[in-house]
């Protein structure tokens, strides 16, 4: 239901991707979870006085939503701010809590659909899932859960352990990839490399210490614990990621909290300054306009479900993508992992050899002994495609004479790195003291 734009695409419009292969299915469902273009929240049409802790700001304005201790409002401009709820006044307070509280009323589209997107350009990435009616975060809860409890444990636990050594080789040995002699020729800009480093390792240990590592917590998942535990500290930790690799951004405008690699640094300003108005609603079915700063507009479907809006063409793929993940995770998997098993596990596969060169990169200790270990990588990459083979009965560099040691993961055996980018945390909706939180105009 967004407007098409080459810089949105990536973001948005995952809500149209279809389901053609079964295979594909739980992914799919995750992505259509984690990228839906959903409305929520409540909403009042009347506009209030609403007047700041101090007593000296006031803005007219119209609710739109609560959410995590955040007052959002439209202004008489359509100009939508987010006040922290501490900055307003008692009487402000109260009236916040009661609109939020209220039944919701009978709202358009496009007023959720502008508080959606508000959220998500302020970083809150929660809003996601809360755009999903109670059935629908069923459903997901559901596949996720029924691929816990179908997946293969050893498995599973062999490709974290892999994770966890990875993660242990990007913390201690920084210094040491980036000496790597390959790396120092001209035009590889180590410095940019060495500025976002800390930020990747953080997010790569907050996957790796959340619920979607660990096998027993998906067979009991719950998206909303999820996204208010570990789910959370991944996001915050994307976060992070995107402020350390922010660049070139426009001068003229703010840096947005929310710019992800790959993602065109003005596709979230775009959104802010997108129009959106309900064209023709009959009861719970209605069509959006969305139309661009340039003029450009786009037509989108919505069906209300459970009293959230929603695309209608995602309504309509639902069901069908929902029962074909959990048939592939029911029927299809378990005999794909139990034919696939024994050369997943064997110590020629190439988990196992991964494994293998992790170690070696762990024990290295210098410069040089790192340096050995990453030039056999490289000639037996070549060896492997056809540059070089290895005299017979000589082992290639890292395959393994026996399986290596299954043992707990790296983090169970000492306690979990706690990962601290030393990155200030800016509350973007957070003015100074002394500030007018609504931004009034001089």
């Amino acid at each position: 239901m967004i407007p098409k734009s080459p810089s949105l695409a990536p973001t948005f419009r995952l809500h149209r991707f279809k389901i053609n292969d079964a295979r594909h299915a739980p992914m799919a469902v995750l992505l259509m979870f984690a990228a839906l273009v959903a409305m929520t929240g409540s909403i009042s049409v009347a506009s209030e006085t609403w007047t700041d802790s101090t007593g000296k700001y006031q803005v007219v304005g119209e609710f739109l939503t609560l959410h995590d201790h955040v007052v959002y409002l439209r202004k008489e401009n359509g100009v939508t701010i987010a006040v922290p709820i501490e900055r307003l006044d008692e009487a402000s307070q109260q009236l916040a809590r009661r609109l939020a509280a209220a039944p919701m009323a009978d709202s358009s589209p496009d007023a959720e659909i502008r508080v959606l997107l508000n959220r998500l350009q302020t970083g809150d990435l929660r809003a996601l899932w809360d755009s999903l009616p109670d059935s629908y975060q069923a459903d997901v809860n559901e596949v996720v859960q029924t691929f816990g409890q179908n997946m293969d444990t050893e498995i599973w636990n062999s490709g974290r352990r892999v994770l966890g050594k990875l993660v242990k080789v990007l913390q201690g040995k920084k210094e040491l990839i980036l000496g790597y002699p390959a790396l120092q020729q001209p035009g590889m800009d180590l410095a940019v490399v060495d500025k976002n480093w800390d930020a990747v390792v953080g997010l790569l240990v907050a996957i790796f210490q959340s619920d979607l590592t660990d096998l027993e917590k998906l067979k009991a998942f719950d998206g909303t614990a999820f996204m208010d535990g570990s789910g959370q500290v991944i996001i915050d930790q994307v976060m992070v990621l995107a402020k350390a690799m922010e660049e070139d951004v426009d001068a003229e405008r703010p840096a947005l909290p929310m710019e992800f690699p790959g993602l065109e640094a003005s596709a979230l300003m775009d959104f802010a300054d997108v129009q959106v108005s309900t064209i023709s609603r009959d009861g719970d079915t209605a069509v959006v306009r969305f139309t661009k700063p340039d003029g450009e507009t786009e037509d989108e479907e919505a069906v209300r479900v459970e009293g959230k809006w929603l695309p209608k063409e995602m309504v309509d793929q639902w069901a069908e993508g929902v029962e074909s993940s959990k048939q592939f995770l029911t029927m299809v998997m378990p005999e794909q992992l139990k034919e696939a098993r024994p050369m997943l596990l064997s110590p020629l596969s190439p988990v196992r050899i991964v494994e293998g060169v992790l170690d070696q990169l762990l024990a290295a200790e210098d410069q040089a002994a790192f340096n050995e270990v990453i030039d056999g990588i490289m000639e037996m990459a070549g060896g492997m495609m056809g540059f070089g083979d290895a005299d017979e009965g000589e082992m290639m560099p890292f395959e393994l004479e026996e399986p290596p040691v299954i043992r707990p993961g790296p983090f169970e055996e000492e306690p979990p790195v706690e990962y601290d980018p030393d990155l200030e945390e800016v509350d973007p909706f957070a003015p100074e003291p002394e500030d007018d939180p609504f931004g009034s105009d001089p």
